[in-house]
């Protein structure tokens, strides 16, 4: 059934109403699991009207206790940040983006409002800048020396630890790179932004900012698919002092050679030290097994290939416990999945050995992206977002796939 939700008015912000799909799927058992897995998750509507929805990243956008989300629309060309409501409904601000591929927010100023930056990469190649002025009225700017280069994907950090926050930035095609945008100076409107190049950079998936040394600065962790040089999982170590001239390190960590997508940062044999999973784009999921703390150095593991129902390219891994038993399972999302299923389960059953799959999605979807768990329904199961871009050539949108696991 569809349940119309009411019109939300908050000033400033433009009022929407959002359509929850809450269409009942048939559900089968699963042997082998405490409690069992199902398979055909109900799937919720955020947004459907969002044209090439691409990514999906949350925080907490305006200070209060439920979570925010925020989403480009490729196609559409705008990003939408999505204000959940107390009612389990959201509203929603638009921000100009065309060409949009990623979109995060993060108060780089630390005055208590967020700023928006997006991240363009069609026929529009720039970072987008966008903060509230003195008369709380948004403001849009493009960064000028982030022009001419097709940016794909995000993280923020204080990668000096001078308490400003900078912005680790990637990017494809002839001007890629891997890098990090630095702002110089306090008010917003006249920021001075230097662009740090590390290194060149084919197709960037996936960044991460994380202490792999333990020295207590952040590193950068890559997925770099079409590397100019060489492919595969990138550590660029911190190099402390001035990280604008000091040389930050390189240093290839796996699947070299092959074409990884997203990655994902876990304990995955609950070690104590992290782990990395990898979607390889055909290859299948690939464990990157950390060896000792004391080094930086992991052994590369082939988990599993993708099964034949999946899409025919993988596109992002997680790692969680789905069905609250104590035991993880991976989630696998796929693009190219016409008439096949874009998000999968998979767990290990140790007793024949093998890699056991569920269907989680119905065979709508072509193109999902990055796995986001969350707890949508306050029901003390992790849930699934994703967007989804290609069905009936406007996408399925803004979507998320209810944990059947609590139900009462």
């Amino acid at each position: 059934m569809l349940l119309n939700l009411p019109q939300i008015s908050i000033p400033g912000i433009k009022p929407i109403c959002f359509l929850v799909f809450l269409a009942l799927v048939s559900c089968k058992n699963v042997r082998n699991s405490t409690i069992t897995i199902k398979e055909d998750w109900k799937v919720h509507f955020i947004d459907s009207t969002l044209y090439g929805a691409d990514g999906i990243r949350k925080g907490f956008f305006n200070n209060d206790s439920i979570t925010d989300f925020i989403v480009g629309g490729e196609e559409y060309g705008a990003t939408r940040v999505y204000l959940g409501l107390e009612n389990g409904a959201f509203t929603q601000i638009e921000f100009p983006s065309p060409d949009v591929e990623d979109a995060i927010f993060h108060d780089i100023n630390n005055d208590g409002k967020q700023e928006v930056f997006t991240f363009s990469e069609g026929k529009s190649q720039y970072i987008g800048f966008h903060y509230l002025d003195d008369h709380d009225v948004w403001n849009h700017q493009k960064i000028s020396i982030s022009e001419d280069v097709k940016w794909m994907y995000s993280a923020w950090a204080d990668l000096d630890n001078d308490g400003s926050k900078e912005i680790v930035v990637g990017s494809k095609g002839e001007n890629g790179m891997i890098g990090f945008l630095k702002p110089i100076g306090t008010q917003l409107q006249s920021l001075e932004w230097h662009l740090v190049k590390l290194a060149n950079s084919g197709w960037i998936m996936s960044i991460e900012c994380t202490d792999l040394n333990d020295d207590g600065l952040p590193d950068i962790l890559i997925s770099d698919r079409k590397g100019i040089e060489n492919t595969g999982i990138k550590w660029y170590k911190n190099p402390g002092g001035n990280i604008e001239k000091n040389s930050w390190e390189e240093q290839v960590l796996g699947l070299k050679g092959k074409e990884p997508m997203f990655l994902t940062l876990t304990d995955f044999n609950k070690d104590g030290l992290e782990d990395l999973l990898v979607a390889e784009i055909h290859g299948g999921v690939f464990l990157l097994k950390r060896e000792n703390k004391a080094e930086v150095k992991y052994r590369e593991e082939k988990l599993f290939e993708y099964p034949d129902f999946a899409g025919g390219r993988g596109k992002s891994v997680a790692c969680l416990d789905l069905n609250n038993d104590g035991e993880n399972e991976i989630i696998t999302s796929y693009e190219e999945a016409e008439d096949k299923y874009g998000l999968i389960a998979s767990k290990f059953d140790d007793q024949d050995k093998e890699w056991n799959h569920w269907k989680l999605s119905s065979i709508k979807g072509i193109k999902y992206d990055k796995i986001l768990p969350h707890d949508m329904d306050s029901d003390g199961d992790l849930d699934l977002l994703n967007t989804e871009e290609r069905e009936n050539k406007n996408g399925l949108g803004v979507i998320w796939y209810e944990n059947p696991t609590l139900n009462k």
